[in-house]
C-alpha cells in the first residue's frame, strides 16, 4: 500500500511541476472551449493538500468553465491537491488543482474535474465530513487509491 501511495504522490508532483507555467497551460488546453461565467459566484471547497495530506477550506470565484474543468480566482494562494466541492460544480464533486499562478492577488488557478465511482465518492464524502480544517485526512491510503484509479481510467 505504501508503494502505491508513493507512486501516486510522485505522479501528482510530476504533473503539477510540469504545468505551472501559463505557456504549458495554453498548449495543454488548446482546442478546449472555455465559457466565461456570466455572473461570478462564490464556490466553497476543501483542498486535501499533496504536501502532508492536510484539509483546508477555501472560498473562491469561478471565472470560467469547460467540459474538463474550471478556472478560479482566489484572494489567497492555494496549495496543490485534491479538491472537494461543497456543492457540485458542472456535475462534479471532486477535482485536482492542475495549475496555479503564484502571483496575486487575485490568485488564478485551474481545476480539472475528476470522476469517481459512486462507492469511492461516498467513501470520500464520509472522510471529508470527518476532516477538520488543518488536520490530516483520515485513511488517506484508501482515498489515494480511489483517486489513482480514477486518474488512470481517465488518462490511459
Amino acid at each position: 500500500m505504501f508503494l502505491l501511495v508513493a507512486v501516486f504522490l510522485v505522479y501528482l508532483k510530476w504533473n503539477a511541476s510540469r504545468e505551472t507555467t501559463m505557456d504549458n497551460i495554453e498548449i495543454a488546453s488548446k482546442g478546449i472551449q472555455r465559457y466565461p461565467v456570466a455572473v461570478r459566484h462564490k464556490c466553497l471547497f476543501g483542498i486535501i493538500s499533496f504536501k502532508g495530506l492536510v484539509w483546508t477550506d477555501h472560498i473562491v470565484q469561478i471565472v470560467n468553465l469547460s467540459i474538463l474543468g474550471a478556472g478560479i480566482e482566489s484572494v489567497e494562494p492555494l496549495e496543490s491537491g485534491v479538491i472537494w466541492f461543497k456543492k457540485r460544480v458542472n456535475g462534479y464533486q471532486c477535482g485536482v488543482l492542475k495549475w496555479r499562478n503564484p502571483s496575486g492577488p487575485p490568485y488564478l488557478a485551474g481545476i480539472e474535474f475528476l470522476s469517481l465511482s459512486r462507492h469511492d465518492e461516498e467513501y470520500l464524502r464520509e472522510q471529508v465530513s470527518r476532516a477538520k480544517p488543518h488536520d490530516a485526512v483520515p485513511d488517506p491510503e484508501h482515498i489515494i487509491t480511489a483517486l489513482l484509479a480514477a486518474i488512470t481510467n481517465e488518462h490511459p
